[in-house]
């Protein structure tokens, strides 16, 4: 870990300003593990991703037992700021496999299969409560655009035809309607 504690009786439950992260680890797009999660290895990322949270102190965000104290509460901020910074770490890492995922040796299926763990670990982040059904809907069909993207982007070479007819598709296709069409 880069960075220290001031003292062993300091700790940001007893003092709203201070935090275990040192200004280094603030910056968000960090990597936090070299271990690539690809769909296939996330026992292997999770377990890494731990150890390094372990070492900051950290796992009850990952694990549920840092709860948030009442807003009105002096250290909601710094509990919204690390809990902010661990969810943006972790959605870094999936977000980044999801762009590094490509078809390789595996079939299309078992391409699609991959995506699919990682966009339903992806979902896990999100927790929104729409005030309007219809800004609702609209978030989902700009996700499922997304997700055509991310999964077009990875099929092998020999498939880039069907990519072009795809994308040239009006009205664009739904998520299931490429995957059965490539």
């Amino acid at each position: 870990m880069t960075g220290s504690i001031e003292s062993s009786t300091t700790h940001p439950s007893s003092n709203p300003n201070l935090s275990l992260f040192p200004p280094s680890d603030i910056n968000p797009s960090l990597q936090i593990t070299q271990h690539k999660l690809n769909g296939l290895n996330f026992h292997e990322w999770f377990q890494s991703v731990l150890l390094v949270m372990r070492g900051k102190g950290k796992t009850g965000y990952l694990i549920g037992e840092t709860k948030a104290p009442d807003q009105k509460d002096a250290h909601y901020k710094v509990w919204e700021a690390e809990n902010s910074i661990v969810l943006a770490w972790l959605c870094f890492e999936i977000r980044s496999a999801l762009r590094n995922t490509n078809q390789g040796g595996r079939s299309v299926t078992e391409y699609h299969n991959v995506q699919t763990k990682l966009w339903q670990e992806m979902d896990v982040f999100y927790n929104i409560n729409w005030s309007c059904p219809h800004d609702g809907a609209l978030h989902a069909k700009m996700l499922e655009k997304d997700r055509i993207f991310d999964f077009l982007q990875g099929p092998n070479k020999e498939l880039d035809e069907v990519r072009g007819r795809i994308l040239g598709t009006k009205p664009f296709p739904s998520l299931q309607e490429v995957f059965a069409e490539v």
